[in-house]
């Protein structure tokens, strides 16, 4: 995964309190809509339960529908399987 730019406390302060979320937002901003590590989002995606949009090579920058994203924030069953799945990584 090409690394992209890491988001400070600061951006993820302000990710966390915008009023309209973009339609798609990266792995770092994916990660602080979740309350996961930005490295965790890798392994969830390789769990298929994270799909990125559209079909982007291994090494590419990764991108996530917001609502999608949403949606499994929401979810305790989701935000379950997504620990279980990291802790048995």
């Amino acid at each position: 995964m090409v690394p992209t730019k890491k988001l400070n406390p600061g951006d993820i302060f302000t990710i966390l309190n915008v009023i309209r979320l973009p339609g798609r937002v990266t792995t770092g901003e994916t990660a602080a809509l979740l309350g996961f590590e930005e490295h965790d989002i890798a392994r969830l995606v390789s769990a298929k339960l994270l799909l990125p949009l559209g079909k982007p090579a291994a090494n590419a920058p990764k991108y996530f529908a917001s609502v999608e994203v949403l949606q499994c924030a929401s979810d305790r069953e989701w935000l379950g399987k997504a620990t279980r799945a990291l802790a048995n990584y």
